[in-house]
């Protein structure tokens, strides 16, 4: 589970989770597509969370697909309670948004 803390650690994580829950995370994620530059490991990692902080889970497990393996430190350490466990908080983050993504076991099925 992801908890925020705000706490002015990461300034460019809390103006992404604002936009985020102000609904302007499809700019950002074309800017971010558009710009290489911008497109950074970082960049798309502190939109992945701020996807999830804003309860956007099927789109967050979109952006963590494109991810893929590349996690950086930041944002996962500053919300995570062990900072040193960052990496911990990214799989179970990503894990729980992919599961979205998955039908339900009996989708389908007629009984």
């Amino acid at each position: 589970m992801v908890v925020y803390h705000p706490a002015g650690r990461d300034t460019a994580l809390y103006a992404a989770v604002h936009d985020v829950k102000a609904g302007h995370w499809m700019q950002m994620r074309q800017v971010l597509a558009c710009a290489p530059a911008a497109g950074s490991p970082a960049d798309l990692n502190r939109l992945d969370h701020a996807l999830t902080a804003g309860a956007f889970l099927k789109e967050a497990a979109a952006e963590f697909q494109a991810i893929g393996d590349y996690a950086t430190p930041a944002p996962w350490q500053h919300i995570t309670h062990h900072p040193d466990r960052w990496w911990e908080e990214f799989k179970a983050t990503r894990s729980a948004c992919l599961r979205r993504l998955k039908p339900p076991p009996n989708a389908g099925r007629r009984p």
